[in-house]
């Protein structure tokens, strides 16, 4: 049984109306289809974030079922602060596992990234991050206060994790094996989680990463849980995923269209 790194982080998105947003952009084409996690002898996903979601809001996750789309992007206020905290590790890969989001507009194999959290933060660690507009087409990344010196191209993210061998990425097409390496979900309701006593706000994400290849990996996706939450106060409706080259925008009025917590996701 391989050791596993397991951590939730809560981010809140400190947004005003129209400038924290969630769209999906497809990756590539057509939207990746749901996966399942697979059985480890570990406590996997299904147990973990089904449980925990299940906990906030009163039960009926399907772990496969209510995944978000695969495709969405995320973006904080320009200068708004974006703050975060590791709620609870165990052991394996906490060491080396390093977590961010990356550019979405650096189409190459190697996009421009940022860490927000390193290997060997501990339960309770908190951090930040900030994107400033540059005025020349070029975004600013600050962690903790700090210039990160990496300029993004786009004030749009994706997530992803990297340890001492691997880096994975949120598009699968990004990934050397080609494979799901993150998992999406969405809660509507706030509250206290049952892990660690976890307080999440309303209207969350949740991202289950799995931080081995294909081969030596049981994508139980139970390695790393990161949590991030954008405000809103109209409940997520069923999404619809945008043809080949569109893209669907949603504004903090209605974010959450293409992942609620109980309703299937639409295919095309």
């Amino acid at each position: 049984m391989k050791k596993f790194f397991l951590a939730l982080l809560v981010i809140g998105a400190v947004v005003a109306p129209s400038t924290g947003l969630v769209f999906a952009d497809p990756v590539p084409d057509p939207e990746p289809s749901p996966v399942t996690p697979g059985a480890s002898g570990e406590q996997s996903v299904d147990d973990e974030i089904g449980s925990f979601i299940d906990d906030l809001d009163g039960g009926g996750v399907d772990i496969t079922e209510d995944q978000a789309l695969q495709s969405l992007v995320f973006t904080c206020p320009l200068g708004g602060d974006c703050p975060g905290g590791i709620i609870i590790e165990q052991a394996g890969l906490a060491d080396e596992n390093r977590m961010g989001i990356y550019d979405i507009a650096d189409a190459g194999s190697d996009p421009d990234r940022v860490e927000i959290f390193v290997g060997g933060d501990t339960d309770g660690a908190t951090e930040s991050f900030e994107l400033f507009d540059n005025g020349d087409g070029t975004f600013s990344v600050f962690v903790g206060g700090s210039d990160s010196t990496v300029d993004f191209d786009d004030n749009a993210f994706r997530v992803y994790i990297e340890n001492d061998d691997n880096i994975f990425f949120q598009d699968d097409s990004r990934n050397v094996d080609g494979e799901r390496h993150v998992l999406i979900f969405h809660t509507e309701d706030g509250g206290t989680g049952d892990l660690s006593g976890t307080v999440v706000p309303d209207h969350s994400f949740i991202f289950a990463f799995e931080d081995l290849p294909e081969g030596p990996s049981d994508f139980d996706y139970n390695d790393f849980l990161y949590h991030f939450q954008i405000p809103t106060t109209e409940p997520p409706p069923t999404g619809v995923i945008p043809e080949p080259g569109t893209m669907l925008l949603f504004g903090l009025g209605g974010i959450g269209a293409a992942f609620s917590r109980r309703r299937k996701v639409s295919k095309v």
